[in-house]
């Protein structure tokens, strides 16, 4: 050890060989951690067949205006997850809202269904996840389907308050996810 004029602090002189053997270290052990980590942290945990966002005018939803998604099916035996994401504000006015939900078929076929969301409790706490002032609602509209015909299939989504223009909803996702084997 040597001691340095400065509060005779203890040091150890380093040596070239020490910082070329740390160097190597780094380089064989730290660095493809690093990069994994950084590779695994970019990547997103699922994966979607489909996955579309719509955002809607921040001056309100009107009950005339529905969200179309547009999306090809071709492996008729697969199942899937349906899933919508609703993004909406805290000073959304109401527990719930309703949706007419329509679906078109690669035949000309189509279904209309009506359905309730709630996205908070009767005490007001919110469902989702949420900050001081946006929130996201996760619904499986379908935990386990499968689609009947392949091709081009349509989704719409419309509003059915009691508001003709409906303020607080800032988007829509519709997302389809391929179910593996074992979820059968």
């Amino acid at each position: 050890y040597y001691y340095s004029t400065h509060n005779f602090t203890p040091f150890k002189m380093v040596y070239l060989w020490d910082l070329q053997n740390r160097d190597m270290k780094f380089r064989t052990i730290l660095l493809p951690l690093f990069l994994l980590a950084c590779i695994f942290s970019a990547c997103e945990t699922e994966s979607y067949l489909f996955k579309e966002r719509k955002t809607l005018s921040p001056n309100g939803w009107t009950n005339q205006d529905s969200i179309q998604f547009q999306f090809d099916i071709q492996d008729t035996s697969q199942l899937y997850a349906l899933l919508l994401d609703i993004h909406h504000t805290t000073d959304y006015s109401y527990q719930n809202i309703y949706f007419n939900i329509g679906t078109a078929f690669p035949s000309g076929k189509r279904l209309s269904q009506r359905l309730n969301i709630d996205f908070a409790e009767k005490s007001g706490r919110w469902y989702g996840d949420c900050n001081a002032q946006n929130c996201d609602l996760s619904i499986a509209l379908q935990p386990k389907t499968k689609f009947v015909e392949a091709g081009r299939h349509s989704i719409n989504i419309a509003q059915f308050s009691r508001d003709s223009l409906l303020g607080g909803i800032n988007a829509l996702t519709f997302k389809i996810q391929a179910l593996s084997p074992e979820g059968e």
